[in-house]
């Protein structure tokens, strides 16, 4: 559970905001964001299981990004960026696309007050209020739901993209440039899901 749910400093409906997905060398980003509706912690019957998603056993996260999804009392919202659209418009400027998407499913049901956004940088274009938190997920528990839903929604996007490609073993490496991946990149070749604006995708394609 996070150190202290910041979100009771507030009034009004805040709501947390997390990406997965920036440093890998294939597959897109998502960005998730989660509104608790009750104040009341005791409510939501699993918050002092929710942590970094890091932090937390693939099995277990699972469960618990359904559990965040199916609560009455928790509003949530993804949005998934392609990896042409990061090759496009550069990785940083796609997690903001993300992040402001997530946001903007959950604005069309709900009037947001505050967006606590995990990072130091500001991401929302000025469209909403916004709070950087280093270490977010660590302290507010609206992040840290957010970051479990975009770990696992991308999870499993990698998980279908690797019985399309199989030997890239994208199920297990997430897309991360691991040593085994680069290597097996060099060896098959590039694909229509690497990104191919990313240095170690540039590298193997000027080389070839």
């Amino acid at each position: 559970m996070p150190d202290f749910f910041l979100e009771n400093q507030y009034q009004g409906h805040i709501a947390g905001v997390d990406e997965a997905g920036r440093g890998p060398i294939a597959g897109p980003v998502v960005a998730a964001a989660t509104v608790f509706l009750s104040q009341n912690i005791s409510e939501i019957e699993f918050i002092d299981q929710l942590n970094d998603s890091k932090k937390i056993s693939k099995n277990k996260r699972e469960v618990l990004c359904q559990k965040i999804l199916d609560h009455p009392k928790i509003i949530s919202a993804y949005q998934i960026i392609s990896n042409q659209r990061i090759d496009e418009i550069n990785i940083l400027n796609a997690t903001r696309e993300a992040m402001q998407g997530s946001i903007l499913k959950i604005a069309s049901q709900i009037d947001i007050e505050l967006v606590l956004v995990d990072g130091s940088l500001s991401m929302l274009a000025g469209k909403f209020k916004e709070q950087p938190i280093v270490k977010g997920d660590l302290k507010s528990n609206s992040i840290a739901a957010a970051s479990i839903i975009a770990k696992v929604k991308r999870d499993e996007i990698m998980t279908c993209l690797a019985e399309e490609f199989p030997q890239y073993n994208w199920h297990k490496n997430a897309g991360y440039p691991t040593k085994e991946h680069l290597e097996l990149i060099n060896k098959l070749g590039v694909t229509q899901h690497h990104r191919q604006s990313f240095a170690p995708i540039r590298k193997i394609l000027k080389v070839a």
